[in-house]
């Protein structure tokens, strides 16, 4: 059911996959590529709220509750979308145990994830919010098709942090030097998850 009534499209880098205060008609998954959901007021000032790599899914609270999108997505890179329609949503959970089971996890996670990014940008210092944002796509929950290998820019990767590009880079080399990630054009490794996902301060480099 799941493949069978949904489409699949591919959206270039800027595009705007789905609009804010409109009916959440689907279910989104990304197969490939990278987004953002962001909001914006009325001056058209904007705020990221979170980033979605490759193997995540998002939009399900909105469909649950059939209310309006509180949020913009946009594609940060060339990405490949999964379309679900909200009538095939609510027939899995009417009829999956398991679905019923994926959802309530994502949901669960999901909420995790907003929470650490709040309190991320309350009270880590920019080298540190850098590093936990991009934990943050590593995911396996919530992105189990991101691998050790990043493939973003410094410009994409500050709109997902929520600071300038100049920062951004002035972290990343700090990051490089503390032999946590190995930096090249428009790619990141990541050569010690688990040290990012920690950290709450700058250490110093040996």
């Amino acid at each position: 059911m799941l493949i069978s009534t949904s489409h699949a499209t591919i959206f270039e880098p800027g595009a705007l996959v789905a609009r804010a205060k409109c009916t959440s008609e689907f279910w989104i998954g990304l197969t490939s590529g990278l987004l953002k959901l962001s909001v914006h007021d009325e001056s058209g000032k904007g705020v990221t709220l979170c980033g979605i790599s490759a193997g995540g899914w998002f939009g399900e609270g909105s469909v649950l509750k059939n209310e309006l999108r509180q949020y913009d997505v946009y594609s940060l890179q060339k990405s490949r979308v999964l379309m679900v329609p909200s009538s095939t949503f609510h027939s899995l959970l009417d009829e999956s145990i398991s679905f019923n089971s994926f959802i309530i996890h994502q949901l669960n996670n999901r909420l995790a994830e907003f929470i650490c990014s709040v309190q991320n940008t309350r009270m880590l210092t920019i080298t540190a919010r850098v590093a936990r944002s991009i934990a943050q796509l590593f995911n396996q929950d919530l992105y189990p098709s991101t691998k050790s290998r990043i493939y973003i820019s410094q410009e994409e990767l500050a709109m997902l942090v929520g600071v300038s590009r100049q920062r951004v880079n002035g972290a990343l080399q700090h990051l490089e030097r503390l032999g946590l990630v190995n930096l090249s054009y428009n790619q990141i490794d990541v050569l010690d998850l688990e040290q990012m996902r920690l950290m709450d301060r700058v250490p110093t480099v040996p």
